[in-house]
């Protein structure tokens, strides 16, 4: 400890030292191996006994400090190793992730290129094929349209054609009709004056009747009735030429039969 009391060496009997120096606000902590420690509430003070319970305090605690600050320098050398490993393994990575970038990179740009060959290629081939397919339609159009003026022409000349065939059947057709009209108008009056001659005619045969026969019906029944007797003679006329037919068979059967001069 310095005469003046403003710093305090402690010295370890493994030969670890630390000094205690008095600062204006607090004090400060230094080992030898560099670690510094404020302490801005402990305050340095003149006295013998004061020092020395405060010696007596920092020898006490001395070696947990002395070890606490070994057991920090070796964690500290052990996180700095571990660092520089990360650091290493970091640059390495970085390096042979840099490297894979760089190489697919080539690879990718490499494909680009040729992809875009490709497309520039395949680009001139569609737009060849669309030209190609342009003057092929832009021909097939002009002569669709000179299909359809044709089309159209002859359909106007067949229909103006057409007109006029119809328009001779049409009165060709209508002098058949007036002709047709007017025989037809020589035949109902023809046939009215046959029906007027005929009704005459009978009118005329009917006015001869008796009061029983002026009617169709009346001479209808007198035919019905006429007819009937009329049967009724040529059935007993039948008869009669029946049996005589018998006698006459009977007769030319057997002639001698009537050498007796017998008569029927």
């Amino acid at each position: 400890m310095s005469s003046s009391r403003q710093r305090l060496n402690l010295v370890a009997p493994t030969g670890e030292a630390l000094h205690l120096a008095q600062l204006s606000t607090g004090a400060q902590l230094t080992s030898v191996n560099g670690m510094v420690m404020t302490l801005p509430t402990l305050k340095l003070v003149s006295g013998d006994d004061t020092v020395n319970n405060v010696a007596n305090k920092i020898n006490t605690n001395a070696a947990d400090v002395l070890a606490e600050v070994a057991n920090r320098t070796a964690a500290d050398t052990v996180l700095q190793n571990n660092i520089d490993d990360e650091a290493l393994n970091r640059a390495t990575g970085d390096n042979n992730e840099a490297t894979a970038r760089a190489a697919a990179d080539a690879t990718l740009q490499t494909n680009i290129n040729n992809e875009a060959s490709a497309r520039a290629a395949a680009d001139t081939a569609l737009q060849g094929n669309i030209d190609s397919e342009a003057t092929a339609r832009s021909d097939a159009d002009s002569t669709l349209q000179d299909n359809i003026d044709a089309e159209a022409t002859a359909r106007v000349a067949a229909v103006s054609a057409e007109a006029s065939l119809r328009s001779s059947a049409d009165s060709t057709l209508q002098d058949n009709i007036d002709a047709e009209t007017t025989a037809r108008v020589a035949d109902v009056a023809s046939l009215s004056a046959d029906i007027t001659a005929e009704k005459n005619r009978i009118d005329s045969i009917l006015s001869l009747s008796t009061a029983e026969l002026d009617s169709f019906k009346e001479i209808a029944n007198a035919y019905q009735a006429a007819d009937s007797n009329l049967q009724t003679l040529i059935t007993n006329l039948t008869t009669d030429f029946n049996a005589l037919k018998a006698v006459v068979d009977a007769l030319a059967t057997n002639p001698e039969s009537g050498s007796g001069g017998s008569s029927v």
